[in-house]
């Protein structure tokens, strides 16, 4: 599973730098109008998609090994990705210690993707998100930079090996 997850994250991030290379990285008003926001933010989306399918899988695949009773599904949080964080750690023992400011960060992504799929790209709370390097507002549209894709595709590949190694 592991060189599985290894080759999904590297072909997003081949296929994210294809495009950065097709439509550029400006956010400021150009031939292409703030297209290119709206492409980094569709990047955002595809990578928490693939976030998302690899946890489920990490967390059946761990039920089934550890011949665990409890089901990730059972599991009450405020979101489904905090759903996967507890039953790895809790249910099935993982040690997910050393990705802790990975966790957050992207628990800071799913707050945008959410935004981007729920409210048209505009932020419903600034404040949840107004503090991550990267991410700046045209008024409630939430704009990101090359670098924070970037660095978001490293933490979601850094906690996913982690998930799935233990």
């Amino acid at each position: 599973m592991k060189n599985r997850i290894a080759d999904d994250i590297n072909d997003l991030r081949i296929y994210f730098h294809k495009i950065f290379e097709v439509v550029g990285t400006s956010t400021e008003f150009s031939d292409l109008g703030h297209f290119t926001s709206y492409v980094k933010l569709d990047m955002l989306c595809n990578l928490y998609s693939c976030l998302d399918f690899w946890l489920k899988q990490i967390c059946k695949q761990k039920q089934l090994s550890l011949k665990l009773n409890l089901k990730f599904k059972d599991i009450k949080a405020d979101d489904e990705f905090a759903v996967y964080h507890k039953y790895l750690v809790k249910v099935a023992g993982v040690n997910m210690d050393d990705v802790n400011k990975e966790y957050i960060n992207l628990q800071k992504l799913r707050v945008i993707r959410n935004s981007i799929i729920h409210a048209g790209s505009h932020a419903v709370d600034i404040k949840k998100i107004s503090d991550i390097p990267g991410v700046t507002f045209h008024e409630t549209l939430i704009c990101v930079s090359k670098e924070y894709v970037i660095n978001s595709i490293e933490e979601a590949e850094k906690y996913l090996l982690s998930a799935s190694n233990a």
